[in-house]
């Protein structure tokens, strides 16, 4: 069971190192200068910036990673004693530990501007908030689910810490999820589920063919067909 939470949680993990991390590392002395200076107008625009980017790779990496999720566990870790009983059970907690990095991912820039402002009372609520949370769920969750239930709180607590981190820093800097943005949203979302349509069908097309080959193929057409569905959606919008 602890076993294979680690497993999966290193996996998904890697989706949010790639995204709201490094976003959120590379913007932070910018975003810490705009609060220096108390620039809110160009903090919202920052901020705004950076979840629109890690929702722009975060997404699509954390739904495609949820869909390929066998052949990559099969992939990264089937062998010796890991048999396809371990990669049935690594695969099924991935899923919740997907939705919980990305997530975590969307968290970061917001604790980004936190941080700018030397909120630390802020920062140990959230963080309590979230984990009371998961505790609770975990105590509830891992009765009926098992090892299971410990992703899908993970999941939840998440979850609701990045609603109350929006909620917080919109009190304080404004409205920063603009028309615009949600309209940037709405478009990865369209293009998302477009990629997962090519990679669902070319899944069952090469379902018979070793892992590595089709984990290969559905990214690499999952990710063109992504780059050209935004592609398109943005000069319609032109």
């Amino acid at each position: 069971g602890a076993a294979t939470l680690n497993f999966a949680y290193r996996l998904a993990l890697v989706i949010g190192q790639l995204s709201g991390l490094a976003v959120s590392t590379a913007l932070f002395p910018r975003m810490a200068e705009q609060a220096a200076q108390n620039d809110l107008g160009e903090l919202r625009k920052s901020l705004a910036a950076a979840l629109r980017f890690v929702w722009m790779i975060g997404l699509p990496a954390c739904c495609g990673l949820v869909l390929l999720r066998a052949p990559l566990v099969k992939v990264v870790y089937e062998r010796g004693a890991f048999d396809p009983a371990a990669t049935a059970a690594v695969s099924e907690v991935l899923v919740w530990y997907a939705a919980a990095v990305l997530a975590d991912a969307l968290c970061q820039p917001l604790w980004r501007v936190l941080y700018a402002w030397r909120k630390t009372g802020t920062v140990l609520t959230v963080n309590g908030l979230q984990t009371g949370i998961r505790i609770l769920c975990n105590v509830a969750a891992i009765r009926y689910l098992g090892y299971n239930g410990l992703a899908l709180s993970a999941a939840l607590g998440l979850t609701i810490q990045c609603i109350t981190l929006v909620l917080l820093v919109r009190r304080d800097l404004g409205y920063f999820l603009t028309g615009a943005w949600w309209r940037s949203a709405a478009k990865v979302v369209l293009a998302t589920s477009f990629a997962l349509v090519v990679v669902g069908l070319l899944a069952s097309q090469f379902s018979a063919t070793p892992a590595l080959v089709t984990l290969l193929i559905c990214s690499i057409s999952g990710a063109l067909a992504y780059l050209a569905a935004i592609w398109i959606l943005e000069k319609r919008s032109t």
